[in-house]
């Protein structure tokens, strides 16, 4: 699993006299600590109990939501014996299935489904995105909320996903192999250089692991699903571009996830309580720090304030890049794009 200490801020000191070389760490509490007995004692126990599943709430709730998809026939090519040209195969395609980032699709993936992801994600998020900028009159604002999970792949309880498996029709010997790469890591801490207790963890997936994208789907499309039924049973107001155009309630890609609604109390909290049973169920938690909220100009200041204080986000003029493209542009195309050559002048300088 992918390690990053987020909350820490660790620095180091050097002594002028001495020579020597000694760390402290800050923790969230904003306590320094200043000696390793004390920095190992607190990293074990950060890292424990990020990865120490805790206890689930309104799963069956969830999980009534998830249709039965995985036909016999797909079941069948699942445990069909696999080949050594199979084998050989996979092999020798191990390039295209590098990842930009430990937690990225390959590029097998981008490379056979490139023309679906780029029309159906980039085009039609910008449409939505910009469409609220138009909306300066009548008495119904729209609000775009882009959701923020805190450390997704790593607070994934492994039994909603095997829940999830096997409630989409996966046939239970696949489930079990699945499962037990999923389930059988175990991790040791590295400080200064010196291998700590190991630990086996109870929660998340594997970010260096290949298979760990897709089963991180099978997780979030819960809760897509979640909405789209909720929203065809007539209970969310989505919205639309065109009077001929269909509606649109949320657009997801991989753990990016942006909801479109009408600016209303009761789609605010019918999303809000869908959210929270979602959480419960599958381990994940919101971070509402980075979560943001993003409302056309018709929108009435009341319904402003009373919208972000229910979901306890901010409002902000601005959502920043969504699939690598500014949500909002302004006058100038080349300003709005500037981020792009900055990136590959530094590529181009390191």
């Amino acid at each position: 699993m992918g390690i990053s200490i987020l909350i820490f801020f660790i620095k180091a000191l050097y002594s002028a006299e001495a020579g020597t070389k000694s760390f402290r760490l800050n923790n969230h509490l904003g306590q320094w600590l200043t000696t390793e007995a004390l920095i190992v004692q607190h990293l074990n126990s950060y890292f424990r109990d990020m990865y120490t599943a805790t206890p689930t709430d309104h799963v069956q709730i969830v999980l009534d939501f998830i249709d039965l998809l995985v036909t016999n026939e797909m079941n069948a090519s699942l445990m069909a014996t696999i080949s050594l040209e199979e084998v050989k195969a996979a092999v020798f395609e191990l390039g295209a299935l590098k990842a930009p980032d430990p937690d990225g699709f390959s590029g097998s993936f981008y490379q056979t489904y490139w023309n679906i992801i780029k029309e159906d994600n980039i085009l039609v998020a910008q449409e939505l995105f910009h469409h609220p900028k138009l909306l300066k009159s009548g008495t119904e604002g729209e609000f775009a909320l882009k959701l923020d999970m805190n450390k997704a792949y790593d607070r994934v309880d492994w039994n909603f996903l095997e829940m999830v498996l096997f409630k989409l029709g996966f046939h239970h010997t696949w489930v079990r192999l699945v499962m037990n790469c999923v389930t059988s890591t175990s991790m040791t801490l590295l400080i200064n250089g010196s291998p700590g207790r190991k630990f086996r963890p109870t929660r998340g997936l594997r970010q260096c692991d290949q298979l760990s994208p897709f089963l991180f789907l099978f997780i979030n499309d819960v809760l897509s699903t979640m909405i789209r039924k909720i929203y065809n049973a007539g209970l969310l107001d989505a919205i639309k571009l065109n009077t001929n155009d269909p509606l649109v309630s949320h657009l997801f890609f991989a753990d990016d996830s942006i909801f479109f609604l009408k600016a209303t109390l009761s789609n605010c909290e019918v999303l809000s309580d869908t959210i929270h049973q979602y959480c419960c169920a599958s381990g994940q938690s919101i971070n509402k720090q980075k979560s943001t909220l993003f409302f056309s100009h018709n929108t009435q200041p009341e319904i402003v304030h009373l919208i972000s204080s229910v979901l306890d986000m901010k409002s902000v003029p601005n959502l920043g890049h969504y699939l690598g493209l500014p949500t909002v542009w302004g006058r100038s195309k080349l300003s709005a794009l500037a981020y792009v050559k900055e990136n590959i002048l530094q590529k181009i300088t390191c």
